[in-house]
């Protein structure tokens, strides 16, 4: 995939979604929903459902990732140098754009107090979400745990 539009807006009362992957095939899927029902769907075609069930699972997870409290975007402006070089040689200017930043991760009182049980080795930890007694949701990046051991099990995950 190249790139993913969201978009949210409200038309009559009425909250509508829409999702577009555009892909490097120039390939482009687009999804649109209103709450979390795909219903509207004309198609019973189950592969065609399943598709704009997963691209649509995938904008809400990208809106749940952006909306932790880790998480500041950065927006990144092509130089002043660069701008001026393609006007001159007749090109488009760049586009801004935004990168995530995730933050220092967050610790709160009585985390890693030892209490666990000890490791044997030292293994991966995918990055995932975790919500906090407060209610609120953060990023924790990926990491390894069992650092006091040399034995290393890499992780082996099948992605279908």
């Amino acid at each position: 995939m190249v790139a993913l539009l969201l978009t949210q807006g409200e038309i009559d009362g009425v909250l509508h979604n829409q999702a577009v992957a555009f892909f490097a095939t120039t390939a482009v899927n687009r999804v649109h929903w209103q709450g979390s029902d795909l219903a509207w769907l004309p198609n019973s075609d189950r592969s065609f459902v399943e598709n704009k069930r997963v691209l649509r699972n995938l904008a809400v997870a990208c809106v749940a990732y952006m909306s932790c409290i880790n998480l500041t975007l950065a927006r990144v402006d092509p130089r002043e140098k660069v701008q001026k070089r393609r006007v001159k040689e007749g090109r488009p200017p760049l586009l801004s754009y935004y990168l995530v930043e995730v933050a220092a991760a967050y610790r709160h009182a009585g985390e890693g107090s030892g209490q666990g049980e000890q490791h044997g080795w030292r293994y991966d930890v995918m990055g995932h979400f975790r919500r906090l007694p407060s209610g609120r949701l953060i990023w924790v990046r990926p990491h390894q745990r069992g650092l006091a051991h040399d034995l290393y099990v890499p992780s082996v995950r099948v992605v279908e």
